[in-house]
């Protein structure tokens, strides 16, 4: 959580996509995400699942494997959004 937080605070994000590979309304959600401004975090994925989902929806968006983010910020349904505001972490609705 504290690299997500450095990297928000740093102004290198504007939004953080949690999403599954498996997830149609993920693969939806993230078509429609900013390669300059998003980062994704694969969440009940493993890596190979989660490179083969971007690479099927041909994203350049960054990506990490959750690493216990969701878990620490009880997100139990994907996809979700957290908002960066003024360099704070906000939680936002899904996109529909």
């Amino acid at each position: 959580m504290s690299r997500l937080n450095k990297m928000a605070s740093e102004g290198h994000i504007t939004s953080v996509i949690f999403f599954a590979s498996w997830c149609p309304s993920c693969r939806e959600h993230l078509v429609h995400s900013n390669p300059k401004k998003d980062l994704l975090i694969a969440t009940f994925d493993e890596k190979k699942q989660a490179e083969k989902a971007l690479v099927a929806l041909n994203t350049s968006t960054p990506c990490l494997l959750d690493d216990g983010i969701a878990k620490e910020l009880k997100i139990l349904d994907v996809p979700f959004t957290l908002n960066v505001i003024d360099g704070k972490i906000q939680p936002s609705l899904p996109k529909k």
